[in-house]
């Protein structure tokens, strides 16, 4: 075929591109200015310490810190070579968390696109830069930034290939390592993988296999580590429940990482019943309407 048979491939002009993009850009520089506005003028607190400690050690000494400790290592790695590059000032360190939540908008706001059109693009996008968590740990040196950027980022893979399963394999990859990242960032991350399958389970069963093999995957993918997680998990368990040599599973567990997923602490009864109510409640609405979109029109 001659060059000049070839089909056009049509292009959309500068101003419907401006209207794509323009106002996810614009909530991004929101986000960057809110979350980097003086973030050094608060010192830098214990934990904040710790994080600087462990990456300023060699990787071999990082590593036998954290095994050690309570944490698996992505995050701190990551650090590592961010304050090898920039250095170890209070704004340097919490930039990298001032990074990580601006992506994260971006990803939100590309998940909203995909789902609600550009009015849901921009309601979760603003909704996501005025969550109380998300500016919080926008500003502080500690993992939870990452943890929820490798979150929307298996999000956004995971609507993408439910939405088309022949979809290309970046996705699938995005997706298995934003699992296995985001392990070695946070245990609390295995909520987001055993959500995903069980929305598979809800909605598209056929496709489970292909999800329990990307988790596994993942879990290959972070096993080296999983050597140390037994440990750290025992002695999270012990501060929060008291000494015990056996890894506890169930109510006594979930007591212990409650907190993680809930952000209260028993000490603040009884809103606990409430978030996790709500919690809940959305996990439930989030299947039905998951349901409803995919049976077959009449």
């Amino acid at each position: 075929m001659s060059a000049s048979a070839r089909p056009s491939t049509p292009t959309q002009p500068p101003f419907n591109r401006a209207l794509h993009y323009g106002p996810g850009v614009l909530l991004c520089l929101i986000a960057s200015a809110l979350y980097g506005y003086r973030i050094d003028v608060r010192p830098l607190w214990w934990d904040e310490g710790f994080s600087i400690y462990v990456a300023r050690l060699a990787p071999l000494d990082l590593l036998r810190t954290l095994a050690a400790d309570v944490h698996p290592p992505a995050y701190f790695l990551l650090l590592s070579g961010w304050t090898s590059l920039i250095g170890a000032a209070p704004f340097s360190v919490r930039s990298l968390s001032v990074l990580t939540s601006v992506l994260t908008v971006a990803l939100l706001y590309a998940a909203g696109r995909r789902t609600n059109g550009s009015a849901g693009a921009v309601m979760t996008a603003a909704l996501s830069i005025v969550s109380p968590y998300l500016l919080y740990y926008a500003r502080e040196t500690r993992m939870y930034s990452l943890g929820i950027l490798l979150a929307a980022a298996a999000l956004y893979a995971f609507l993408r290939l439910t939405e088309r399963p022949a979809a290309s394999r970046w996705w699938w990859l995005l997706n298995i390592g934003g699992v296995a990242v985001g392990l070695g960032t946070h245990y609390a991350f295995a909520i987001l993988p055993a959500a995903q399958i069980a929305t598979i389970v809800a909605v598209r069963r056929a496709a489970l296999r292909q999800w329990l093999l990307a988790g596994g995957a993942a879990a290959i993918l972070i096993a080296p580590w999983l050597i140390f997680a037994r440990s750290q998990l025992l002695a999270l368990q012990s501060a929060r429940l008291g000494g015990s040599s056996q890894l506890q599973i169930g109510w006594p567990a979930l007591g212990a990482i409650q907190p993680l997923i809930t952000g209260y602490s028993y000490s603040s009864l009884p809103t606990v019943p409430v978030a996790t109510g709500i919690f809940i409640a959305c996990v439930l609405i989030g299947f039905v309407a998951l349901h409803h979109r995919q049976r077959p029109l009449a």
